[in-house]
């Protein structure tokens, strides 16, 4: 029949059709190691090692071979190496705040670099010390280690700049969050040096002392993380109460992050949003555009509207 599968006898005993394994071959198949990935990570530490053991297992055992991975590569190191020194010293903070209105971005970068110089007491500190402007708050930060160093920053009061104007500035510290900071009543027509010389703690050292403006109330910053609940003012005992930071408004631009005193722009009406003051305001109307969203606040021109939002 035409088509049809013929069955041809096979002869088994030619060693071309079959293959027997013996008892010796399986026994040392059986003592021969396989090379896996966990080996290859704690053994093969060199490339010719790595070849070595790829060549011996890349032998015919049969249908069945071990699969192994690429060895992953050494990621670089992007870090920067950080001075030991650098990492344990304790920072101190001051602000540096400019007068008469003036904006602190017109104070060129030399006449800060020459501030720190002039100020530090050696030449390591000033390579430790740094300075950071914020042209939202209008004020200059700067950082050294030194407690000298801070102390003598604190007293400038005037700047000089190389075309030889001066600009009239007032130095701050700032510390860190181990010390609390508190509110008393005290007499507005205190001056700070006065404020600081008449209080007395028992729990605490006092830092700082400054008035909040003329609103007959002081603020206090102690060297302790618990507030004390009472100081003495002068003779009297007065109950210190915490400290709550709200946001800064100015009310001279009518716009956050800075104060009146250090505003760097231009006097403007809070309720019409024109050149003048709110006294010399002849507007009726209740609509201040300072709130976003009235119709004073869309009548005004755009900047206007950027500055007082």
């Amino acid at each position: 029949m035409a088509g049809a599968p013929v069955a041809v006898p096979m002869d088994f005993s030619s060693p071309a059709a079959m293959h027997f394994v013996t008892r010796s071959e399986s026994e040392e198949r059986q003592k021969k190691p396989k090379i896996t990935d966990k080996v290859y990570a704690k053994k093969a530490t060199t490339d010719e090692e790595m070849n070595v053991q790829r060549d011996e297992d890349s032998v015919d055992d049969g249908p069945w071979q071990d699969a192994h991975s690429r060895r992953r590569r050494r990621s670089r190191q992007t870090y920067r190496k950080v001075d030991a020194e650098c990492t344990k010293l304790q920072w101190k903070t001051v602000l540096i705040c400019p007068k008469d209105h003036r904006s602190v971005t017109a104070i060129p970068k030399v006449t800060l670099h020459k501030l720190v110089q002039a100020t530090a007491p050696d030449a390591k500190v000033v390579d430790y010390a740094a300075c950071r402007t914020n042209a939202q708050s209008n004020t200059v930060t700067g950082t050294t280690y030194d407690e000298l160093h801070a102390d003598n920053l604190c007293k400038v009061s005037t700047l000089q700049v190389t075309d030889g104007t001066t600009f009239e500035v007032e130095i701050f510290r700032l510390y860190g969050h181990n010390v609390s900071r508190g509110v008393i009543t005290t007499d507005p027509n205190d001056t700070n040096e006065e404020l600081r010389s008449v209080l007395r703690c028992e729990t605490a050292n006092v830092l700082e002392a400054r008035q909040m403006g003329k609103s007959g109330r002081a603020l206090l910053t102690f060297d302790s993380p618990v507030l004390p609940k009472r100081i003495k003012y002068y003779s009297e005992l007065c109950k210190v109460t915490p400290y709550v930071a709200r946001m800064l408004i100015c009310y001279r631009c009518h716009g956050e992050g800075h104060m009146q005193k250090y505003c760097p722009n231009d006097e403007i009406c809070c309720r019409c949003g024109t050149g003048h003051t709110e006294k010399e305001c002849n507007r009726q109307d209740k609509h201040y555009v300072t709130i976003r969203g009235t119709v004073t606040w869309r009548q005004t021109p755009l900047a206007r509207r950027k500055t007082s939002a």
